[in-house]
């Protein structure tokens, strides 16, 4: 009700506004939905930094994030005890958060928690990974994690919710819906899925075609070009005329 009166008061406010800059197509849906014109609205997808080439797939899964409901800790503890993929995998988790008790109680299926970590381990933990999981059960606009593991090479398993559906499609990935038994069995087919290090390559693919932090900026800029002509534009169609 708050966001809906809130929405509701700032939408003059919004008619301001010359570009929403959005992270993804599922977010620039999502405002069109608001009633802001899809002219008004561009898409600028988070980027990640490149450490050079990408290496080999190495093994196993690996988290990274908060360990909170909403980021789905619960669903991927239930789905990898359910999961074939815990004989012969193991999974790593970074982070913290009040889920982090879950996770230590999983440590003798095949789990390593590796608690918070800084940058340079997060690197470390995604070169050592075959697989990166985004288990989330709220809708991410474009999970920085995403352009991280593309950048190294590693397909995604996710769950199809928000953005990820689209970002995480079946060339890079695997995505199925939030619930513990699909989870689990797609957890178990990526662990032996043959086109494993074919889905790396197409990620790291298509981090280099639209994710990289020089490809944002040139796009940023074009955004600001474009407002700034624009802007321009109307300035010299509402002068006044000159007095003779």
């Amino acid at each position: 009700l708050s966001m809906a009166l809130a929405a509701r008061v700032h939408r003059p406010t919004w008619q301001l506004v010359d570009r929403f800059l959005a992270v993804s197509d599922f977010v620039a849906h999502h405002l069109t939905l608001a009633g802001i014109s899809p002219d008004k609205i561009a898409v600028l997808p988070n980027s990640a930094r490149s450490r050079g080439p990408a290496i080999p797939p190495g093994s196993g899964f690996v988290f990274i994030g908060r360990l909170t409901a909403e980021k789905g800790v619960s669903l991927l503890m239930s789905a990898w005890a359910r999961s074939r993929a815990r004989d012969t995998q193991r999974l790593v988790i970074a982070g913290d958060g009040p889920e982090r008790a879950t996770v230590i109680a999983a440590r003798e299926s095949n789990v390593r928690y590796e608690g918070l970590v800084d940058a340079e381990r997060v690197r470390w933990l995604l070169d050592e990974a075959a697989i990166v999981v985004i288990p989330s059960l709220c809708y991410e606009g474009f999970p920085r994690l995403v352009a991280e593991a593309f950048e190294r090479g590693r397909p995604v398993v996710a769950t199809a919710l928000g953005s990820l559906r689209d970002l995480v499609t079946s060339d890079v990935g695997w995505t199925v819906d939030p619930n513990a038994d699909a989870f689990a069995a797609m957890l178990s087919s990526a662990a032996s899925d043959p086109t494993l290090a074919t889905k790396g390559a197409a990620a790291r693919a298509l981090f280099e075609a639209h994710l990289t932090p020089e490809l944002r900026v040139h796009r940023l800029l074009s955004v600001y070009a474009d407002v700034t002509a624009a802007a321009d534009q109307s300035s010299r169609l509402h002068r006044s005329p000159g007095v003779i």
